[in-house]
Order: structure tokens, then C-alpha cells, then sequence
């Protein structure tokens, strides 16, 4: 007797939330898109990384595009190194003749 009302309870159960459960459980098993991290649009098969680690489409795949935060640091680096290997020479007037 009880086995019956568990069937009959089994049976009017909507089939459209067991679809529903599905979808669900497919939509969780599925990949997440790759998406640019400055514009954040798909980027599809083809991505790039950055040094910083974000993943750029091909339109921010450069790093003044995406104003890369390495960008600045490499600038700062080669000032210093040109300050360094590029001393500031004083040139005393000339005497006229």
C-alpha cells in the first residue's frame, strides 16, 4: 500500500522541474568563457596572456592598450638606468677670442 502512494506521488511529480533539474546541473558542468579582462568580451579560441596575468582580447593584447601596471614599472626601470649611465655633463662657456 504505501509503495502505491510513493508511485502515485512519483507520478505527480511535474516533468518539467526534472528538466528543469537537469539544465541545471548541465549549465554547472559547463566551461566558463575566457573573457577579456579589460573589455570583458568573449575572446573565444583565441586569447592572450599578459605579464600582469590578465587575459586580453586581441584588440588589448598590447600593453599600453590595457594600461598594464608592468608598463609603468619597465618605464620606471629604464629611467633609472639611463640617469645612471647617462651623467649630467656642465659645459662651461666658451671664451671669446
Amino acid at each position: 500500500m504505501k509503495d502505491q502512494k510513493n508511485e502515485k506521488k512519483d507520478e505527480n511529480t511535474n516533468p518539467d522541474d526534472k528538466k528543469q533539474i537537469v539544465e541545471i546541473k548541465d549549465k554547472s558542468l559547463k566551461k566558463k568563457k575566457t573573457r577579456c579582462s579589460f573589455c570583458n568580451k568573449k575572446t573565444g579560441l583565441v586569447s592572450f596572456t599578459c605579464d600582469c596575468g590578465g587575459v586580453f582580447c586581441s584588440a588589448h593584447l598590447n600593453a599600453h592598450s590595457h594600461n598594464c601596471c608592468l608598463l609603468m614599472k619597465k618605464k620606471d626601470e629604464r629611467q633609472k638606468e639611463l640617469k645612471e649611465n647617462n651623467p649630467k655633463i656642465n659645459f662651461q662657456k666658451l671664451e671669446v677670442i
